[in-house]
């Protein structure tokens, strides 16, 4: 899955910034404006999506050791009481999901991409 993660991060961020060139280098005429910012806003948003509930996972994850210690495991048997434990202890790492061995995704990687589409175009431009 990291692995998958890093191909899109990259294809996303050159995808992002060809369209940006697109509109700059091409025609301008109406239905190519329509059709690059219609393409460009579905792959934000389909980002945004990605990596909004990527932060959020992140984000819930740190809140189920919380939940474990609020419910009622002190009623519970002996055994249900040491999974319980057991998974406190693992709660003590949050969970998230990464790309690649580089980041995790969050929103801060979100505008990562956004910075390194702006960075990609910028060099493509120049040419």
């Amino acid at each position: 899955m990291r692995n998958i993660m890093v191909l899109d991060f990259l294809q996303s961020s050159i995808q992002l910034a060809s369209i940006v060139i697109q509109l700059f280098v091409t025609e301008m005429n109406l239905p190519n404006v329509i059709f690059s910012g219609q393409f460009a806003f579905s792959m934000l948003i389909r980002l945004l999506l990605y990596y909004w509930y990527g932060n959020e996972i992140t984000l819930q994850s740190s809140n189920i050791a919380i939940a474990i210690w609020n419910s009622k495991w002190y009623e519970e048997s002996l055994k249900v009481k040491n999974l319980m434990l057991m998974m406190m202890m693992r709660c003590t790492r949050n969970l998230c999901l990464e790309i690649g061995p580089f980041n995790t995704m969050s929103l801060r990687t979100f505008l990562g991409i956004l910075k390194a589409t702006y960075s990609y175009m910028m060099v493509i431009y120049r040419r």
